[in-house]
């Protein structure tokens, strides 16, 4: 059997806040390696722009009806994990401007969390 034909797979696990776990799945057969994100919903529930960042706002457009409306939040990461800011989304509402801190440009998570801590969906920004 030679390396081309072996396949290997396995699971990184990234911890925004240690009360969650994100999985990483990587695949590698041969020389070559991919990697895919675990996500629970494949549309997710908010629209994330502009994507990248290019003022202080990002907007939240809601895409989906929440089967538990009550104590959504979303949760601004930097690339380490240290949480930046929290914000309580308002998800009557269609849309929500989301004021951001003087971030630097890089790579960030958008998280969002119900009242349980239960992560619903995860957006990567661009700044």
């Amino acid at each position: 059997m030679n390396s081309t034909s072996l396949k290997r797979e396995g699971f990184l696990r990234f911890l925004p806040n240690g009360l969650d776990t994100l999985f990483v799945k990587i695949t590698q057969a041969g020389s070559l390696a991919s990697g895919s994100v675990n996500k629970s919903m494949s549309q997710g529930l908010f629209k994330v722009y502009p994507n990248p960042v290019t003022s202080e706002f990002i907007t939240l457009q809601r895409l989906n009806q929440l089967n538990n409306p009550e104590g959504i939040n979303a949760l601004l990461y930097n690339q380490n994990g240290h949480l930046l800011k929290s914000y309580p989304i308002p998800v009557y509402e269609n849309s929500t401007n989301l004021n951001l801190p003087n971030i630097l440009k890089g790579a960030y998570y958008l998280v969002f969390r119900n009242k349980n801590h239960k992560i619903l969906q995860t957006v990567k920004l661009i700044k």
